[in-house]
């Protein structure tokens, strides 16, 4: 279903440039054809969906940090540090999707950017951010696994529900053959 290859190429810009369309129903269309994409085509058109994390819309710039967390580790780590720049945004749902999109990365991508995600982690003020960033955290300080792991359970039991969806979501996505190695 959708369209994938190097036979919709344009097919795929045209689609990318509708997530900046005036209607709301336009762009929410947009977003549900490009999840159609599968891996290999979107890191194909990844520079032009890192483009889109620098648009005026909080939409857009959501949308495309959600394209970016279907890519392989792989071909996201080039375009790491267009995501940590996204941790400064002002709107909460553009770091959660940032934040959620670099823990899929490997230690080896975050390297450069620890310094950056020790201090968004430090002054982050969403509880939801902060706990998503734990998957991110864990693989740049594995020293600090069984800490951070206890804090994300302690949070299941938190009365705001929001808080502990982000939680199930964070030990859901935890890469368990590292956590096995860190253990």
């Amino acid at each position: 279903m959708g369209f994938s290859g190097p036979a919709f190429t344009s097919e795929v810009i045209e689609a990318l440039g509708k997530l900046e369309d005036t209607g709301w129903g336009v762009r929410d269309s947009a977003v549900k054809v490009l999840r159609t994409l599968d891996a290999a085509s979107l890191a194909v058109h990844a520079a032009d969906i890192v483009a889109k994390l620098g648009r005026s819309r909080k939409e857009v710039r959501k949308a495309a940090s959600a394209l970016l967390s279907r890519l392989d580790p792989a071909s996201l780590a080039p375009h790491a540090a267009a995501l940590v720049a996204m941790l400064k945004q002002s709107d909460m749902g553009v770091r959660f999707a940032a934040v959620e999109t670099l823990g899929r990365l490997d230690a080896a991508a975050l390297h450069d950017y620890v310094p950056t995600l020790d201090e968004f982690e430090a002054n982050e003020s969403i509880a939801q951010v902060r706990i998503c960033a734990a998957t991110a955290l864990i693989k740049v300080h594995p020293e600090t696994l069984q800490e951070r792991i206890d804090e994300v359970v302690a949070k299941l039991q938190d009365p705001n529900p929001g808080i502990r969806k982000v939680a199930l979501w964070t030990l859901g996505n935890l890469d368990v053959a590292f956590v096995r190695r860190h253990a």
